[in-house]
């Protein structure tokens, strides 16, 4: 398969394992979490209340508009999931996924460096 008629699938392939090398998918490997810190639903309401609007979803379809206005009852079930995602220390497999859009910037098209990565 080839994407815009100039890149190999496998060439996005070769480009992404080499651009996220190293990276870790072990939560446990975070250092901020800190289980003696209370995590508060008037936080949570506050940084959702900061979201822009207007953006695209991810792939799991919800837009910032819809957890921006979700209300006491959604920051509430957000507060539960993010309590359990501490404890457990794991989150959802889900959340590793995003859409990527490669965007030309300028150079060569056959070279995947010439391109943004604009990430949903």
């Amino acid at each position: 398969m080839v994407f815009n008629n100039k890149i190999t699938i496998d060439e996005w392939e070769k480009f992404f394992s080499e651009l996220y090398q190293g990276t870790s998918d072990d939560f446990e490997s975070i250092p901020a979490i800190r289980e003696d810190i209370p995590l508060l639903q008037e936080d949570i309401e506050k940084e959702l209340g900061s979201l822009k609007n207007r953006k695209s979803p991810g792939p799991d379809g919800i837009f910032n508009e819809m957890l921006k206005y979700g209300g006491t009852e959604l920051s509430l079930h957000l507060m539960q999931l993010f309590q359990q995602i501490f404890k457990q220390h794991t989150f959802p497999k889900a959340w590793k996924q995003s859409i990527i859009t490669p965007l030309f910037k300028k150079g060569s098209k056959t070279n995947p460096e010439s391109f943004v990565l604009l990430v949903n």
